[in-house]
Formats: structure tokens, C-alpha cells, sequence
């Protein structure tokens, strides 16, 4: 493609336009990882068929610190301090990551998806 005199956002904004155009008409496959320890299914196209992925054999976790309080008798009682998310991977282009809810809800990527979805925005 042809510039002439375009501007430089001009022309940014035409690669981005070009990049969600291949997206749109799929020339760009998205690759899935599932970094939970269990098989996920996924319906695509509208129900139309599902796809199952495979444990990647990397998990990602959400890292807790527990502290006992105190003993009832019929149960302990713990304050529990979040110390962040282990096992996620750095971005990768044309990749999504199938992780925990809980690990959905720790992070702030547009990567991450968890079973059913879900997509928690800040």
C-alpha cells in the first residue's frame, strides 16, 4: 500500500485498521493455552460445534497466605492475604490464556479468559 502524504497517525491508524480487518476476516488464528488443570470446552460459531483443549501442563494460581485466627469447634477460622498470580504467562500476540476465575479477577489483561467467558474490566 501507497502512503503518499499521510500523516503519521494517518498512517498508524491505517495498520490498525488493516490488523482488525485480517482479524475480522480470520486470517489470523488465535491460539488458545489452557493453564488450568482440567479439560475445557468451548463452543464456537454460535453452538455449533465445540472444541476441547487440553491441560497445557503450566497452571496458573492465584498465591494465598494463610494465617490461623483462631480454632471454633467445629471449624478453623483464617485471615487469608492475596500475594498476587504464579504461572501466568508475559502477552503473547494472536494468543488467549483459559485461566481460574479467581485468577481472572487478580489480573487486568485482555489475554486472560476463564469458562464461560467471563470478562471482569476494571
Amino acid at each position: 500500500m501507497e502512503y503518499g502524504l499521510l500523516s503519521a497517525e494517518e498512517i498508524e491508524e491505517e495498520k490498525i485498521y488493516e490488523e482488525w480487518e485480517k482479524r475480522k476476516r480470520k486470517e489470523v488464528k488465535m491460539k488458545y493455552v489452557n493453564l488450568t488443570p482440567h479439560f475445557v470446552e468451548i463452543e464456537k460459531d454460535g453452538g455449533k460445534y465445540r472444541v476441547a483443549y487440553a491441560p497445557s501442563g503450566q497452571v496458573a494460581r492465584v498465591v494465598e497466605r494463610r494465617k490461623k485466627l483462631e480454632q471454633l469447634d467445629f471449624a478453623s477460622v483464617y485471615e487469608i492475604e492475596s500475594k498476587g498470580v504464579e504461572g501466568l504467562p508475559e502477552p503473547q500476540e494472536d494468543t488467549l490464556y483459559i485461566v481460574s476465575r479467581a485468577v481472572l479477577e487478580k489480573v487486568c489483561r485482555d489475554d486472560c479468559y476463564c469458562r464461560g467467558w467471563i470478562k471482569i474490566r476494571r
